[in-house]
């Protein structure tokens, strides 16, 4: 439910006003009196809240018993957010007259923009046991039992609430959003076009429509619904969004950057910055999409995806002027010395392709795989160690969430990182197949992968089964810093499974956990801790506690897939 019905939602004022009724006192007020209240009313018109409270605690102090004059102080101190003191208003309007059923809607009002629902919708019950009469009570009541997550007895509410008032479009608008929730598809477009057609003034009631054609499939009629929204408010962001998702699913790129930056110059999205990203990247204009990227960094600096595709765009950008610098060369060659044409080289036509001859010795960090795994918006960057090495194969240990959880994927979709020096400064890249996958009941989450065309020169961890030492160190790729970063942390080997405390982020995951003498002992399996009763685990962007799996228990793993040679079970 967007923000701006909500706030339609819970402000009786508003509330009372939609529905036909109106606020009148129940004590008879002298002119004075009348006068103030009409003055507190023009107040709250003009936005004026701090003057119209001051106005109603003027005729509180003219008549103290007055029960509407606590609600109307109470209205406005919860326009301001003065949530406690607006609860002490209404609760004194209920003291001074408990059958006050107005009185039960402001607190209830009060209370769910506290987000006690369960208060609120005790307050709603007893407004209408008062006045059953009251549509905006059964609709409010309604949305309180949609955000507790009984959306049949929020559609019930909404229901009676359309009987004691059929024409009311922003119930409708709601109506429709709970039956979509619920998969009624077809229901919830008539309930939108029944809104529509009542002469709705909300956006929602298009936006609702649009959504409700898409999920039946009916696209190009969502995008009319859609595009209808704009046409009647074209500064409203939500309809840019809804109608660039729809391009987004039809690959449309152009479209989708268009709408996309219309809809974040309304308002700033991380989502809708990081799809515009994306976006851009497929039309090969990383300078944008770069700076789409930082853009929703900016809105959320946890955002793991947009941190992702920032480092692959950076990266693309990188070798592509690279590779216009070496075009440059060779015609300023070709220019200099027409002779040599036949002798020099073309660019390569794949633009990954790194030059990684190394002379030199390889760097300690040259095991450490950066593992880059497609996702549906992007990349998905995790951590590895190489564990054999050989003429046949190179086979490196991961987790499933360093590739995102992926239980199959193409053979040339994984790409693993090495630290290795280059004359560009870019690190080259090996294409890597998803070799042995542990199930998903299994007590690890293991994953082995084998990555092709790995100079011999990179040579594995050395490893160890012994899990002596609680002081340990961890080397990952964190979204949200550079690659390749060693942090420091605490085993607790008492803990099952093992849990280690440290500076995490995501990226970590399938760190290799290193003793003193930098041998492997276990692998980091899971970024943040494990709920037994979820089947998804959440990782947390930033946490400080992680799920280890000692090497003894790897060696179990790899023994039974038959890949664990005595080479390196002995070291």
């Amino acid at each position: 439910m967007s923000k701006q019905k909500e706030r339609g939602l819970i402000k009786i004022g508003a509330m009372l006003l939609s529905f036909g009724m109106v606020l009148s006192p129940q004590l008879a007020w002298g002119q004075g009196l009348q006068d103030l209240f009409r003055q507190a009313e023009e107040a709250r018109q003009a936005g004026n809240y701090r003057g119209a409270e001051e106005i109603w605690r003027q005729v509180i102090e003219q008549d103290p018993d007055n029960a509407p004059a606590y609600l109307g102080l109470g209205n406005r101190l919860r326009d301001q957010n003065k949530l406690e003191e607006a609860i002490a208003a209404y609760e004194k309007a209920i003291e001074l007259d408990p059958n006050y059923a107005f009185a039960y809607v402001g607190l209830g009002n009060v209370l769910r923009s506290a987000n006690q629902l369960e208060a609120a919708k005790t307050q709603y019950e007893q407004a209408i046991e008062l006045n059953p009469n009251l549509p905006g009570v059964y609709w409010n009541l309604g949305n309180v039992w949609a955000e507790l997550g009984n959306l049949e007895e929020a559609i019930a509410q909404f229901r009676i609430a359309l009987k004691l008032k059929p024409d009311s479009v922003p119930v409708y608008n709601d109506l429709g959003d709970v039956l979509l929730k619920l998969g009624n598809v077809e229901e919830a477009i008539a309930i939108y076009n029944e809104a529509i057609d009542l002469g709705s003034q909300y956006v929602s009631s298009y936006v609702g429509l649009g959504n409700a054609l898409r999920e039946n499939n009916q696209l190009e009629q969502a995008i009319e619904a859609y595009k209808s929204a704009i046409q009647f408010n074209a500064f409203d962001a939500s309809a840019y969004v809804a109608l660039g998702d729809i391009y987004y699913q039809q690959q449309d790129w152009q479209q989708v950057v268009e709408v996309y930056q219309a809809g974040v110059n309304l308002q700033e999205d991380y989502r809708v910055y990081t799809a515009l990203g994306y976006a851009w990247q497929q039309l090969g204009n990383l300078e944008r999409a770069i700076a789409a990227y930082e853009g929703a960094i900016n809105e959320d600096p946890n955002g793991v995806l947009a941190h992702y595709n920032l480092l692959e765009s950076q990266r693309l950008l990188a070798l592509e002027d690279a590779s216009n610098a070496e075009n440059d060369e060779n015609i300023s060659n070709a220019s200099d010395d027409p002779s040599d044409n036949e002798e020099t080289s073309s660019p390569s036509d794949d633009k990954n392709e790194v030059n990684s001859e190394d002379p030199e010795t390889p760097s300690p960090l040259a095991p450490i795989a950066r593992i880059i795994t497609p996702v549906a918006n992007g990349v998905n960057i995790g951590t590895g160690w190489l564990l054999e090495n050989t003429e046949d194969r190179a086979l490196v240990l991961t987790s499933r969430e360093a590739i995102a959880h992926a239980s199959s994927l193409e053979n040339d979709q994984i790409q693993v990182e090495f630290f290795q020096p280059s004359e560009t400064g870019i690190l080259p890249r090996y294409s890597a197949q998803l070799m042995h996958i542990t199930p998903e009941e299994a007590p690890t989450n293991l994953v082995v992968l084998q990555v092709t065309g790995l100079p011999e020169t990179i040579q594995p961890l050395e490893i160890s089964t012994e899990l002596g030492d609680r002081e340990v160190e961890l080397i990952g790729h964190p979204f949200n810093t550079d690659p390749w970063q060693t942090v420091s942390g605490n085993l607790d080997t008492d803990a099952q499974p093992v849990k280690i405390t440290a500076n995490l982020a995501q990226g970590y995951a399938g760190s290799p956990i290193l003793n003193q003498d930098q041998q492997a002992i276990a692998i980091l399996g899971h970024v943040g801790a494990v709920n037994p009763e979820t089947e998804t685990p959440f990782t947390p962007a930033i946490t400080e506690t992680g799920v280890v799996y000692p090497m003894a228990l790897i060696q179990e793993q790899l023994e039974a897939w038959g890949i664990l040679g005595k080479d390196i079970a002995g070291k």
